[in-house]
């Protein structure tokens, strides 16, 4: 192997650790940020899939109110309210 050729392998794989090189510094921060984008994609779903469950319970809960009488008694009632006509007594437990 002559000194021309030495220089010449030499040269190319000073090339081409240097090309790696700056191909790594310029991926590495572009994976990191991918994975940080999917992460906080994954969060961004499971928060969907929670709001999209509580639509339909709200949903359920509305229909309720639309389709049974019964249900929308008792939700007055916990609430405080009354018919009207009826008397409501109230009952003190303290002593006298």
């Amino acid at each position: 192997m002559t000194l021309t050729q030495m220089i010449y392998r030499t040269a190319l794989i000073v090339i081409a650790v240097a090309i790696l090189t700056a191909l790594g510094m310029v991926l590495i921060p572009v994976i990191h940020h991918a994975n940080e984008l999917r992460a906080e994609k994954a969060t961004l779903e499971d928060d969907i899939a929670a709001k999209e469950e509580r639509i339909k319970e709200l949903k359920s809960y509305q229909e309720r109110f639309v389709n049974d009488p019964d249900f929308v008694e008792h939700t007055a009632r916990q609430l405080g309210l009354v018919a009207p006509g009826e008397t409501v007594y109230e009952f003190n437990d303290e002593g006298p």
